[in-house]
């Protein structure tokens, strides 16, 4: 109300004293003082509307930015949960792998442990068998040779032919075979016979003398004696009959001794077999378990390489949101003032809107037209009064 009657008193006084001034040209003043108003009142409506324009985009970029800071304040904030979750889930997978590729590497060294032992035994009982091998190789050659010499022996008493010298060397020749070969070793296997017989007999020929050589001195007489139904009967005191015995007991120790060998060789396969499976197997229980390490190690690489990156990221993340934080509160609050100044200007501009139509309202409806003409005549006839007259009027 106070802008409106501080126009009103304003174009009212103007239009005096232009009245004053111009004589009486009245009423030409007061459309001046109309078009002065009119162009006021338009100044101040395009002001507002720049400024509206200005406002708009103004409040436009705060709500903009104030809704993407927002979202990102959002965003951010759930990146740090998820990455704080990640990193504890990391640190989870980085203690399960170290324990898991520690439990391999055990796995490992204990498979090669036991591999290393079993090459090591493998090794002993091959050479056990290489040796116990060549002596029964050795054996069975010596048998061989002595049996060969004994069925000789046999054939020419059975024949009736030889004299004892000749048979004493053979038999004698037979007990250095047994004595050079060491048959004595395997006793163990025949000491039912062995030791009533074959020793026996083999100690009585040729006895005091290590290295015997017949002579017309030693009676080999008996040796050449035949033996009776062609063999040696049990119990039979004679060469003739034990040389009989003694050739049966080679050729069983023979025998018995091949068996050992075929059995010593089998039972060497089966353990060269056996340990070619458990050296497969052991093999491939480490390549197996070598592979799984190898991927978890992998795993365990990329797990600290994530683990590192999530810690970059998060670190990043709460900067930036610190940053929208700041920002977010330093908008809301300029764009608050805005507002504020904003409404401020539009309601005083609203105000010197209605007033200004007021007062051109004022100006020029009917009444104010008969106001203005009264006040123009009587301003006429005043133009004859006295300055000081004049100036009081005018005051």
């Amino acid at each position: 109300m106070t802008m409106k009657i501080f126009f009103a008193c304003l174009a009212f006084g103007f239009a005096i004293d232009t009245s004053f001034n111009d004589e009486l040209s009245g009423p030409s003043q007061i459309r001046k003082v109309v078009t002065m108003l009119e162009e006021m009142k338009a100044g101040v409506e395009k002001e507002g509307e720049e400024d509206t324009t200005a406002y708009d985009k103004y409040a436009c970029w705060c709500k903009t930015n104030d809704a993407e800071k927002t979202q990102a304040i959002i965003d951010a904030e759930k990146a740090i949960a998820d990455l704080t979750s990640l990193i504890e889930e990391l640190a989870a997978l980085q203690a399960k792998l170290n324990t898991e590729i520690e439990e391999l590497e055990g796995d490992i060294a204990a498979a090669n442990e036991a591999l290393a032992t079993a090459a090591a035994e493998r090794e002993k009982e091959k050479a056990e068998f290489e040796t116990t091998a060549a002596d029964m190789k050795n054996a069975l050659g010596a048998l061989g040779e002595a049996i060969e010499v004994l069925s000789k022996v046999q054939l020419m008493q059975k024949q009736g032919k030889g004299d004892s010298h000749q048979v004493g060397q053979m038999l004698l020749q037979v007990k250095n075979i047994v004595t050079r070969s060491n048959l004595q070793h395997y006793e163990a296997h025949f000491h039912n016979v062995m030791q009533s017989d074959l020793w026996d007999f083999l100690a009585s020929v040729g006895s005091g003398e290590k290295n015997f050589l017949p002579t017309k001195q030693h009676d080999f007489s008996a040796l050449a004696q035949p033996i009776e139904g062609g063999g040696a009967a049990a119990g039979a005191k004679s060469y003739n009959s034990r040389s009989g015995q003694i050739f049966g007991i080679l050729q069983q120790m023979q025998e018995e001794f091949g068996k050992d060998l075929t059995e010593a060789q089998k039972e060497e396969l089966r353990a060269m077999i056996s340990f070619n499976n458990l050296k497969t197997a052991k093999m491939k229980e480490i390549d197996a378990a070598t592979d799984l390490k190898n991927h978890k190690s992998e795993e365990l690489a990329k797990a600290i390489q994530d683990d590192a990156n999530a810690k970059e990221d998060i670190e990043d993340t709460k900067a930036a949101l610190s940053a929208d934080q700041q920002f977010l509160m330093e908008l809301k609050k300029n764009c608050k003032i805005a507002d504020e100044e904003y409404a401020a200007r539009q309601k005083m501009r609203s105000d010197e809107i209605m007033a200004l139509s007021e007062a051109l309202k004022m100006l020029t409806d009917e009444d104010a037209r008969d106001l203005f003409g009264r006040a123009t005549s009587f301003l006429q006839i005043n133009t004859v009064v006295s300055s000081q007259a004049k100036s009081t009027a005018q005051k």
